[in-house]
């Protein structure tokens, strides 16, 4: 039986860095590195693999495997981000009930996908303080304690990782250059 180039591509691009990431996970998780329990990790991620290709997800655009490997940048990025908002969120409670504002306000996204829009919005619910609602069209629905925490996610520097790691980020500021050139002087 012979490969087309298609599916070699398509193993190196887009199942090689699952398979890495969960034989990390797996590793982690477990501590162990007897044989047998390896043995045990490469059946668990075959059958794992051939279940979500039975249930279609395999169909998923190449640049997710890709994305795979962005994560060790991204994850202690948003970590940091948790960090922080649990110290603020913190300070508000031991200053009070003056230092809460709730506020409820929809959020531009500039994200191209629904795994982008799904990530950016599940990074924003896991930094204390803030909740993502509802996802619709190029916009969330956010709750947010204070309005300092509103004006720091309409700032859009919260949503520069998440552009990275889904790819636009690049794509955008391609294509803004390409209309700055256009536009006349």
């Amino acid at each position: 039986m012979q490969l087309n180039s298609f599916s070699v591509k398509k193993i190196f691009v887009y199942w090689l860095p699952i398979i890495i990431w969960l034989a990390i996970l797996w590793t982690i998780l477990s501590g162990i590195t007897e044989p047998l329990f390896i043995f045990y990790a490469a059946v668990s991620i075959f059958l794992s693999l051939l279940f979500a290709y039975r249930a279609g997800f395999a169909n998923i655009p190449k640049q997710n495997g890709l994305r795979l490997l962005k994560l060790p940048i991204y994850l202690p990025w948003l970590l940091w981000q948790i960090i922080k908002s649990n110290i603020d969120v913190a300070n508000r409670i031991l200053q009070g009930n003056d230092a809460i504002s709730p506020v409820l306000f929809e959020l531009p996204i500039k994200l191209d996908t629904d795994h982008g829009r799904a990530l950016f919005a599940q990074s924003v619910t896991l930094t204390p303080g803030t909740i993502s609602l509802i996802i619709y069209n190029e916009k969330i629905i956010v709750h947010a304690l204070s309005e300092e925490g509103k004006e720091g996610l309409l700032q859009g520097d919260f949503e520069k990782p998440a552009l990275w790691y889904e790819g636009s980020l690049a794509n955008k500021l391609q294509s803004q250059n390409t209309k700055n050139k256009d536009a006349p002087q």
